[in-house]
Order: structure tokens, then sequence, then C-alpha cells
């Protein structure tokens, strides 16, 4: 059938007011509510409008499956980048956490070593040890065994059993650390000696082999003259073996055969 102008203007004008209505006009929505039009009888004496409204929610439905493939798509977009960054994150915090940390364990307030303080009356930054500040597991209350003292005077004994192993032991020791100055037999003839160093006494003297054990250990200890003191590089048990066997080299240049025992001598060829 025709239409005329003024029904085409009235049609359209409820169209305009339904679309406006159901926001038809915000892309898609709501289609559902849109389709209910061909229901509307007054739509069905308009066929040719009716024709071009069918085509309208055709095309409409069309964008609203490209729109839901598109927002789907950007969802699962979205969750796949949510999944790495979760952890990403994490792992950035705490970097930067541990970062921070460091810094200012970096940079907190420090003295360097020996360096000036004003703080402090003396103006060192390094501070003596409280008077009496002893070690863990250095509390040598044995004078005997530390010192190579007895009652404030050198000591004239040995603190444990010297024994064939105590012997072994101090002539390794001397060999490495003695025997370079005092030579092999105690002559104070060593390699060191024979470079231009100047010579220590002989074990073989009167005056050493009358000196008390507790003399040796001293000098070792501390130190004596041109020698150094020896404290650091030889334990104290060491120090204590290489005394037995500096005794033994003194032994050793001054033995009478009488002292040799009777077996000995006869594997020896020696007779009285």
């Amino acid at each position: 059938m025709k239409l005329n102008t003024e029904d085409v203007a009235r049609a359209a004008r409820y169209y305009v007011e339904a679309f406006e209505r159901l926001k038809v006009f915000e892309l898609l929505k709501p289609l559902n509510s849109a389709r209910r039009f061909k229901s509307f009888k007054w739509i069905k004496s308009f066929k040719p409008l009716d024709s071009w409204f069918g085509r309208s929610i055709a095309g409409f439905e069309r964008l609203e499956r490209v729109e839901l493939l598109e927002r789907k798509r950007v969802e699962q977009t979205s969750k796949t980048i949510n999944v790495f960054k979760a952890p990403a994150m994490m792992i950035l915090l705490i970097a930067s956490t541990i970062a921070a940390c460091q810094q200012k364990m970096a940079d907190q307030p420090r003295y360097e070593p020996l360096s000036r303080s004003t703080f402090f009356g003396d103006r060192r930054a390094a501070r003596p040890l409280v008077e009496g500040t002893v070690a863990r597991g250095q509390l040598r209350t044995d004078e005997h065994l530390y010192r190579g003292r007895e009652g404030g005077l050198l000591a004239d004994r040995f603190p444990f059993p010297v024994d064939r192993a105590v012997l072994l032991r101090g002539q390794e020791r001397y060999d490495i650390f003695c025997s370079p100055c005092h030579d092999r037999v105690g002559n104070g003839q060593g390699m060191v000696v024979r470079r231009g160093f100047p010579a220590p006494p002989s074990y073989h003297t009167d005056r050493l082999r009358r000196s008390p054990v507790g003399h040796f250990f001293n000098v070792m200890t501390n130190g004596f003259g041109f020698m150094p003191d020896y404290a650091q590089q030889i334990p104290v048990e060491d120090r204590w073996a290489i005394v037995a066997y500096i005794r033994a080299l003194q032994l050793s240049q001054h033995a009478t055969v009488a002292e040799i025992p009777e077996e000995k001598r006869q594997e020896l060829g020696i007779n009285r």
C-alpha cells in the first residue's frame, strides 16, 4: 500500500521514541527488547517500514555478536595478563624491598676503621676493650701451660708428660719453624744465618743448657732480640713439644757413654 507523508512521519516518530526508550542508539542495548517491536499491531500496517525495521534488527544482531566476541577476547586477554601480572608484581615488590633494605644497610651511620670520632672524648672511633675482657674459649688460667711460669718464676718442668709422640711432634715443628735460623742440630748456623741474618746463640752453650724449659717457651711466645714471637704460628702444646725436642738436642750433643743403655752400646759396638 501507499503511505502518505503524514503516516511516514508518524511511524518514524514512534520508531524514534521506541529506540530512545530502549537505548538502541547505545549500540545494541537492549536488542531483545527491540525485537518486541515486531509484535506491535501498528507495525504490520506499515509493510515498508516493517521490512526496514527487520533489516535493522538483523544488522544490530550481527553487531551484537561481533561486540560479544570482542568482549570475550578482551576478557580472556585480561585474564591471561592477570595470571602473569600477579607473580610479576610480587617479584617486583620483593626485589624493590630487598634493594631498599640493602641500600639502608649500606648507608647506615657507621665509623670506618681507625677513623676520627666527635662523640668520644679521645676522638677515636675504635674503642679499647673493657679491662679484663676475655674472648670465648681463651680463659687461660693455667699459668704453667700458657705462660711457662710457676709462682711468677720460669717453669723448670713440663706441664704434661713428654713421650716419644711429643718428641716426634716437636722435631717436626722445630724443623719447620726453628731450623732456618738455628739449623737442624741447634748450633745457630741455619740457612738464613748463612745469608747474612744475625746468628742466634747455640743451644749447646752452658747458659742455655742450664736455662729452665720455661725460658724457651717464653722466647717462642714473646720473642727475644732479633727473633720475633711465634705465638700466632705455633699453638701452645706445639711450643712445649719444641722445647722438649730442644732438650733432646742438647742431650744428644753432650751425652756420655755411661748414659747409653747396655743393649744400645752392644748394638753400636761401644765398649767401656
